[in-house]
C-alpha cells in the first residue's frame, strides 16, 4: 500500500499536478531542485513515504532471509532497528552480518 501511494504521490509530483514551490513539475537533476521538492509539505510526505516502504520492505527480507539462515533473532534485532531509523545503514550491517553466519550453518541461499 505504501509502495502504491508512494508511486501516484510521484507521478502527480513529476507531472506537475502536485504543485511544487517553484513551479512546474519535479526536478531530479540537481540538488537545488530536490530541495525544492521537499520545501512543500506534499513533498516531504512523498519522501517519509519512500523511506517507510523502503524500510519495511528491507525489514522484511532481512528478517526472511536471517530466518532462513538461522540466524538468532536477537541478532536480527538491532539489525532490523538500524533499518527502520537509517534504511541503508541497517542493510550494509546486515550484508556483512548474513554471510559470516550463513557459512557458520553451511546455509547459502
Amino acid at each position: 500500500l505504501l509502495c502504491l501511494i508512494y508511486a501516484a504521490a510521484m507521478i502527480g509530483v513529476v507531472s506537475g499536478f502536485i504543485p511544487n514551490p517553484e513551479g512546474g513539475g519535479a526536478d531530479f537533476t540537481t540538488i537545488e531542485g530536490v530541495q525544492a521538492i521537499f520545501a512543500s509539505r506534499a513533498g516531504v510526505t512523498i519522501g517519509w513515504t519512500h523511506y517507510l516502504a523502503f524500510d519495511l520492505f528491507v525489514g522484511l527480507w532481512i528478517a526472511r532471509d536471517g530466518d532462513a539462515k538461522t540466524v538468532s533473532r536477537l541478532v536480527q534485532a538491532p539489525i532490523l532497528l538500524a533499518t527502520f531509523l537509517a534504511g541503508p545503514l541497517g542493510l550494509l550491517i546486515w550484508l556483512i552480518v548474513r554471510e559470516p553466519a550463513a557459512r557458520e550453518t553451511g546455509r547459502f541461499r
